[in-house]
């Protein structure tokens, strides 16, 4: 009888997993994200974001342009104009006299955090 206990608890401590795999069929959006730095300083900056990326840009009096489905954008730093191409899902700024602007669309707005003083952080406006 001991045996047959022990084995039966066996099979469920192996199981547990792979019910808990089964449960939650989609990774958690930290375990797709790829993250990436780029440290610079008056430069002009260009960078594609691969599907869920995490990038951080830092440096100061930089002209960055983001294209493709980045997840989030970090700027650290003074005096950086960033032109997201398309829409980020979350932002953050901190620093002073940075510029962010992202594409007027009908998707909702990035999450935003900003830090420092005279930060701008909007939506292009519509010509």
């Amino acid at each position: 009888m001991f045996q047959s206990l022990r084995t039966s608890v066996l099979l469920v401590l192996i199981a547990l997993p792979l019910l808990a795999a089964a449960v939650n069929d989609e990774p958690a959006s930290s375990d797709l994200a790829r993250k990436s730095s780029v440290a610079r300083e008056d430069s002009q900056i260009e960078h594609f974001c691969t599907e869920m990326e995490e990038v951080q840009f830092l440096g100061n009096n930089n002209r960055i342009e983001t294209f493709g489905p980045c997840h989030s954008i970090s700027v650290q730093g003074s005096g950086n104009t960033v032109d997201v191409q398309s829409l980020a899902t979350q932002i953050a700024v901190n620093g002073d006299r940075n510029t962010v602007t992202w594409p007027a669309a009908d998707r909702p707005k990035p999450v935003t955090k900003v830090t420092g003083k005279g930060n701008i952080v909007e939506q292009k406006k519509i010509n």
